[in-house]
């Protein structure tokens, strides 16, 4: 009975400690672990915390160092460009506001560093659609090219300019970087050209016109010493069948050229109107005189220079470089002879 007790006594004790210390042994095992979690989150953070820090101030030394590296790069173009013999400008494509010139492009258009990055590129176009019409080429080729459009100056007035422009980036922004090349000069030269084209075409030469088998032919009148008529000549023996022989004339002996049988024309029997043209012949320093034959001398003729065409091209196996220009006119053509060419090495 004791012992029943007893037993009975101790499963109550069981019963009625085991419940309450069981739950009070549970808390405090999972406050501890949550106490130990807590505390190796604390420490992540911790290390999160450093790692964002060192992390941002890497970007942040990254970020000053790229500014400063794209500063450097920015500024040693500018010494380049200002070094340029050529008048370079560098603009935003659209806006057309000006980033940049070089002192050469100041000193062509007369403004001050300061006063020309108050402009546009727009401004300096004396057609208000000629900047317009700049960036239709580009937009299409993707560069420009000689470009040729009219500008202004500073004091107002025009000039020629031929552009050359390609898209660069500058300040983080789409930009041209455009080389301005001033045609002044050349227009000068051109307009120069043209007053001494204009007044060649006005000159008028002499030359002695004469007839050889039905046409004209003609030779400068400076190269013409005299005109003598048919006179008895002096044969010589082993030479070209065209060189009819000497004449002795005026303290001289000069060979005689029958121009038909030179020029390969068919031989006819002289008249009293065959003539012998005596003419002065001038290679390097060396002066030669020599006659030639000709069937009649017709006139001494004014040509004006722009009557005057080249000669047509006969082929490389045609030797014709003794033709010096053929004068057109209404009436007919006239062969010009450069005589020293014709007769070169025959005497």
């Amino acid at each position: 009975m004791q012992q029943k007790n007893q037993n009975k006594y101790s499963q109550d004790k069981v019963s009625v400690f085991g419940d309450d210390d069981s739950v009070e042994i549970c808390e405090n095992e999972e406050l501890q672990k949550l106490k130990k979690e807590n505390k190796k989150l604390k420490k992540k953070i911790k290390g999160l915390k450093a790692t964002i820090k060192i992390t941002s101030q890497h970007g942040d030394a990254t970020a000053e160092n790229l500014e400063q590296r794209v500063l450097t790069s920015e500024e040693q173009y500018r010494r380049v460009l200002d070094a340029m013999p050529v008048p370079v400008l560098i603009s935003v494509r659209e806006r057309g506001t000006i980033l940049h010139v070089n002192q050469r492009a100041c000193a062509i258009f007369g403004f001050s560093y300061e006063e020309f990055l108050k402009q546009t590129a727009y401004d300096l176009y004396v057609d208000p659609e000629g900047r317009g019409k700049f960036l239709s080429v580009l937009t299409k080729d993707g560069k420009a090219n000689e470009f040729e459009s009219r500008m202004k100056k500073f004091n107002g007035s025009h000039f020629s300019v031929s552009l050359s422009s390609e898209p660069v980036a500058f300040t983080d922004e789409s930009c041209l970087l455009t080389v301005i090349y001033d045609l002044t000069e050349r227009e000068r030269t051109e307009a120069k050209i043209r007053a001494l084209s204009e007044l060649l075409d006005k000159r008028e030469e002499k030359y002695l016109i004469f007839t050889l088998d039905g046409e004209e032919y003609g030779i400068h009148i400076t190269k013409i010493s005299e005109i003598v008529g048919m006179m008895p000549m002096t044969s010589i023996p082993e030479i070209s069948d065209y060189v009819k022989g000497v004449i002795y004339l005026r303290d001289k002996v000069i060979p005689v050229v029958d121009l038909r049988l030179k020029l390969c024309l068919e031989t006819i029997e002289y008249t009293d109107r065959t003539c012998i043209v005596i003419v002065d012949l001038e290679y390097g320093k060396e002066k030669k005189v020599m006659g030639i034959i000709v069937d009649s001398v017709a006139e001494v003729m004014n040509i004006r220079q722009k009557e005057i065409e080249s000669p047509p091209d006969f082929g490389a196996s045609a030797h014709t470089d003794f033709i010096s220009g053929m004068a057109m006119s209404e009436e007919s053509v006239k062969i010009l002879l450069d005589v020293n060419k014709l007769l070169k090495g025959i005497a």
